[in-house]
């Protein structure tokens, strides 16, 4: 609980740093009036798209691995419990069976 309140506060405190930076690049674009101001920020917003494509590029794959290697790990942790399961229910079945037929015996063995 402690944990997810923690990740909340981050979550919040990165929320207000994105609107303050926001508010700061609104305050600077409104303050630009010539185009070599407009084009210098073109440039640099270019220059951040490219980056953050690039960035993408090399880690979306890592993430496709990782999310992968998690989806076979919780199927083979499904698969496990299913056969616990299912070992469990034959190992009562036949403790049942035996009490069954030593049931049977005894009536047998007493009339």
């Amino acid at each position: 609980m402690k944990e997810v309140h923690k990740t909340n506060q981050q979550r919040l405190e990165k929320l207000h740093e994105d609107l303050e930076n926001s508010s700061k690049t609104i305050e600077r674009l409104e303050g630009i009036t010539d185009d070599s101001g407009r084009y210098r920020f073109f440039q640099e917003m270019r220059g951040y798209v490219r980056d953050l494509l690039e960035c993408f590029n090399e880690k979306v794959p890592l993430v496709n691995d990782l999310e992968s290697a998690m989806h076979q790990l919780l199927k083979q942790r499904a698969a496990r419990f299913v056969q616990r399961r299912q070992d469990d229910i034959k190992d009562e079945s036949s403790e049942y069976s035996s009490h069954s037929s030593q049931s049977i015996l005894k009536v047998f063995i007493f009339h």
